[in-house]
């Protein structure tokens, strides 16, 4: 090196951005410097640790130094530094040390530790002066000239021309929150902060045990999504300046790729277990804006993009990418710059392609569009950094492959979205043949484009992961390009196409398989396997002979992968719900591998086949949910033919999908909800043709005789849903009252409350005019109008009912859902508008035919729309009185349910409040009189008793959803908080004289789950949102 270089002056002071890119700062001069201003970049200014840390002696750091060059046992995913894995795992586990105040000591057995309570929230939190925001060309501040930096002519004058697109944001006096002290403004308070350390959020495993799984997290998913520096998080974790929602991030994902070992020693009991709970400390701690550096925002969202919550989860998949991309556009990461940071390159194409991924594969509008980007592509040299720097971290190095697939699978993601475009945009009509030979011709080129490695594919069964990667994505486009030429234009060629492309998924799946990779991809292959099954199934009906067979082994080998992923990456069953009911049972064995010929269905009710959830021999795995005991199973299994149980799998979220193995069960293929609005994914995924296959499935089935004299009778539970969805499509029931109060009032004292609201005494006079509903209590007005002749035998309403046969109907659970700002108010007018959602076939697990039907009801008042309800219902076969006592099973005599209902709360051991609960008969008479329900098992003995065979008149639904509401008020109510939203499923019956109780547990700052439980049986469970 020349002597002048040597001799050169260092800055005594370097922003983050020019000490990553290793060039002079002058950011003791200016704020910012003039690299980060011509950047466009972030300037944060690193704190000095000159003087600010103990010395060690040398004594000290001689047993340091030969304490790291211990060897440690080798993680199976990579071979990391042992001296700088050992450096960072000392490292980590010093973050155990907190504030004895705050953290007990720690135990041997202990693994779980804190963060450290003085720890910054990030090394980048902010400061007075280290934000910017992007505006784009149609704000007018965008016309004030960019300044250049020192020095550069040529970029002086591209900024003249183009005009300033970012601006410095620094922290003024006017800025600030007058009500938030200056010390409050770079944390949170210590309300939140108690809160996060109660919730766990600021707890992680121990940290030796969460090498392996950050080592997973660098060995298999940063090569796909590099949205992180291997050296930056390597020096931050030993400079204890990690963030932790960036590292509770990090470990989610790491929980996906590293082996069960790793899982047991971070102190969970599996992979599961690990994800959500991460993941929840993750989400509370983004929440609570914890993190003030927005890049590593960025990032740490980016990784929560990856969560596979239930269906009712709003916080999915396109919720994460949604707050991304909103702070990825604010900091002008889309736009072109001469100085773009490569990092900002990196993390924008990741966001990017799993943007196009989740499009495609949900079926919903791509949100990023091409036209509004003009940054540069991805190149190699934004993805190679210093091999001894990354390789001396210990999280392993890119490789060649790596940086392959990283810009292929960017430039895949830009046609994937042309594709859509071009045949899935609403309201164009059918692309002209030039638009789609240019789309096969463009991905055909880009698979020339690959490296030979990568082109040949995995022919020979030893190809690497992200080989096998990128060839399930091609696969994918070439279905979607082929589709629609086949499925609606009967093109031969496009067939061929589709079906190749299908056999090559499953084939690569089946070489996976073998492998033991499956676990290694991403979660792009879901769709791929789900695209290909649905060709397989299609060519199933429409082969024949050998053809069919091995339409037949390919599509179980689709099944088989997928139950394989589902271990890994959590698996929506709705959708596998919704395409294996369009399948008739014929293609149900074949993939549940049965070899028999194809017999012709029993008639509805009764059970044919093969039941895995009655099989005594069945594996836990998949006769149990997660975390469910035998006992508590046995429970269920009594209560089925109340309440089936038939929708856990939409209410637990990630836990409770359930083993896909169920699905090779023909008996079983109905066992998930449908709404109609699904029926749109599904139509993207396999067009018109499932709905074709699920017409020849309604021809082919078996007729029941109708009942002489009867009229409208359904052949079975798939007709009867047909034809109530026939009758009731696009059809809304409006219906308009004037809320009463002496309904209030009465439902008030039916409910033993004497006071409406705090200080509201009805006992003696109704409530007065203008008074708010509280939340359910809008369910004792509209109720079923009809004289008695037209009423089910079991006195139900028959509105919305499914036909006959399918007449007893039980409600099942729902959603409300309650604006802001509004309430419904007695006194004035109130309007109702009722319409169908959805009608389902379903079976129970002992075969009999079912319909599960849901209705939403919109009340609108003054405020405009106040609350909308959604309500689930299931419909089981008619009951035959005069065979009732001869074919009912016998039943448990209860005692007498005696004496007045009573409603009490108390303490439980930790402080928290139980509400305990007993209603009578008379009770349950009062609330069946108040909301005109004429169903018999609430208030008729011999009925209940006789014919429907419970022990004791049973409680009702709807009463057991406003217990729990009127709860949540009276407990977590307080301080002008109100219900935003319920979410409510029963799972067991509660019968007159039964004491039970209601609790509550906090899930996130403003959202608690309810349970409503009997002697340890759960009864009804929900969750309730607040505000």
């Amino acid at each position: 090196m020349p002597t002048d270089e040597l001799k050169k002056s260092r800055a005594k002071h370097a922003c983050r951005e020019c000490n990553s890119r290793r060039v002079r700062c002058n950011v003791t001069e200016r704020l910012p410097c003039s690299n980060c201003e011509s950047a466009n970049a972030v300037c944060e200014v690193l704190p000095s640790r000159r003087g600010r840390y103990p010395r060690k002696s040398k004594k000290e750091r001689r047993s340091a130094a030969a304490a790291s060059a211990t060897p440690e046992q080798e993680p199976p995913v990579s071979a990391p530094s042992p001296a700088l894995t050992s450096a960072v795992a000392a490292t980590l586990a010093s973050m155990r040390t907190a504030s004895p105040s705050v953290v007990p000591p720690t135990t041997a057995s202990s693994s779980q530790t804190p963060f450290h309570a003085e720890t910054p929230a990030s090394v980048h939190s902010a400061t007075g002066t280290g934000s910017s925001r992007f505006f784009g060309e149609s704000n007018f501040l965008t016309l004030v000239p960019g300044a250049s930096e020192p020095g550069s002519d040529a970029a002086a004058g591209d900024v003249a021309l183009k005009g300033r697109l970012a601006f410095p944001v620094s922290r003024t006096p006017q800025s600030e929150d007058p009500g938030i002290s200056p010390a409050g403004t770079n944390h949170v308070s210590p309300a939140t902060e108690r809160y996060l350390r109660d919730e766990g959020a600021l707890t992680f495993p121990d940290m030796q045990s969460c090498l392996p799984a950050l080592r997973a997290y660098f060995s298999w998913f940063h090569p796909c999504f590099p949205v992180l520096d291997r050296a930056d998080v390597a020096r931050r974790l030993a400079a204890r300046e990690i963030s932790p929602l960036l590292l509770q991030a990090m470990l989610f994902i790491g929980s996906t790729y590293c082996d069960e070992a790793t899982i047991l020693a971070m102190g969970f009991k599996d992979r599961s277990e690990a994800k959500r709970v991460t993941y929840s400390r993750a989400r509370a701690l983004f929440h609570a804006n914890w993190e003030k550096d927005e890049f590593t925002l960025i990032q740490a969202l980016f990784l929560c993009s990856f969560w596979r919550g239930g269906p009712t989860d709003w916080r999915d998949v396109r919720y994460w990418l949604g707050c991304v991309l909103t702070l990825a556009q604010t900091h002008g990461l889309h736009r072109s710059d001469p100085q773009f940071a490569r990092m900002r390159r990196r993390v924008w194409w990741s966001i990017y392609v799993r943007e196009r991924q989740a499009a495609i594969s949900l079926g919903l509008p791509c949100r990023i569009r091409d036209e509004d980007c003009d940054i540069e592509p991805l190149t190699s040299a934004d993805l190679e950094e210093d091999a001894d720097e990354q390789q001396a971290t210990g999280f392993g190095s890119t490789k060649l492959e790596h940086i392959h697939y990283v810009t292929k699978m960017v430039d895949i993601a830009r046609l994937l979205g042309r594709i859509m475009d071009t045949h899935f945009a609403p309201g164009r009509g059918p692309p002209g043949p030039a638009e789609v030979r240019d789309l096969k011709q463009q991905l055909e080129q880009w698979k020339q484009s690959l490296p030979d490695d990568m082109r040949r594919g995995p022919e020979d069964g030893q190809s690497s992961v992200l080989t096998c990667l990128i060839h399930l994505a091609y696969n994918h486009l070439r279905i979607l390009v082929h589709r629609n030429g086949w499925l609606r234009n009967r093109d031969e060629e496009d067939k061929k196409a589709a079906l190749a492309a299908a056999c090559r998924i499953s084939r690569i799946a089946e070489d996976m398989l073998a492998q033991k990779t499956l676990q290694y991809g991403q979660m792009h292959m879901l769709t791929s396997l789900f695209g290909a099954l649905c060709i397989h199934a299609i060519d199933i009906r429409s082969a024949d002979g050998i053809g069919r067979r091995l339409a037949e082994h390919r599509a179980q080998m689709c099944l088989l992968g997928l139950k394989e992923i589902q271990k890994y990456w959590r698996i929506n069953n709705n959708v596998l719900d919704l395409f294996l009911q369009y399948l008739d049972e014929s293609i149900a064995k074949r993939l549940h591998n049965d070899d028999t010929e194809t017999a012709p269905s029993a008639p509805a009710g009764s059970a044919t086949g093969h039941n895995p959830s009655l099989d005594t021999s069945t594996s836990p795995s998949q006769s149990l949910l997660p975390g469910q005991d035998p006992a508590s199973h046995s429970r269920m299994d009594a209560m089925e033919d109340q309440y089936f149980n038939l929708m856990r799998t939409n209410w637990e979220g990630e836990d409770a999908l359930g083993d896909l193995g169920l699905f090779l069960d023909p008996q079983l293929y109905a066992n998930g909800p449908m709404q109609v609005e699904g029926l749109n994914f599904l139509q993207r995924c396999l067009s018109e043709t499932v709905f074709n296959m699920a017409s020849l499935a309604r021809r082919a089935a078996p007729a029941i005789r109708s009942a002489p004299g009867r009229r409208g009778v359904s052949t079975n539970a798939t007709d009867a849903a047909s034809r109530l969805l026939e009758t009731f499509a696009g059809k809304d029931v409006v219906r308009r009252q004037l809320l009463d109060s002496n309904q209030l009032q009465r439902l008030s004292l039916t409910l033993n409350r004497k006071e409406l609201h705090p200080g509201l005494d009805v006992s003696s006079r109704p409530p007065p005019q203008g008074t708010p509903l509280p939340p359910g209590y809008h369910l004792v007005y509209f109720t079923p109008a009809a004289v008695e002749s037209e009423l089910g035998q079991d006195g139900t309403d028959t509105t919305f009912n499914a036909p006959a046969p399918f007449t007893r109907r039980m409600w099942a659970g729902g959603e409300m859902q309650f604006t802001k700002g509004t309430s419904l108010k007695v006194g004035e007018e109130v309007e109702e508008r009722t319409r169908l959602l959805g009608a389902t076939p379903k079976k129970s697990r002992t075969g009999d035919e079912m319909v599960l039907v849901d209705v939403e009801k919109e009340f609108w008042g003054r405020d405009g729309l106040v609350v909308r309800d959604q309500r689930s219902w299931i419909f089981r076969l008619a009951v035959d009185v005069s065979l009732a006592a001869k074919t009912a099973p016998p039943r448990n005599e209860s005692k007498p349910a005696f004496g007045p209902s009573t409603i009490a709360d108390e303490k439980d051991t930790s402080g928290a409040i139980v509400r305990r609960l007993r209603w009578s008969p008379v009770a349950l008479f009062r609330f069946s009189a108040l909301t005109f329900n004429g169903h018999m098992i609430h208030y008729n003995e011999p009925w209940t008793k006789d014919i429907e065979r419970h022990p004791q008149v049973v409680v009702h639904g709807p009463l057991n959803l406003v217990n729990m509401l009127d709860y949540w008020r009276d407990v977590h109510g307080q301080d002008g908080r109100e219900v935003r939203r319920v979410g409510y499923r029963a799972v067991s019956p509660l019968y007159a004289g039964d004491e039970y109780a209601i609790r509550t547990a906090a899930v996130d700052i403003d959202a608690y789950s309810v349970v409503v439980e009997k002697a340890g049986t759960v009864c009804m469970k929900g969750e309730i949102t607040g505000s």
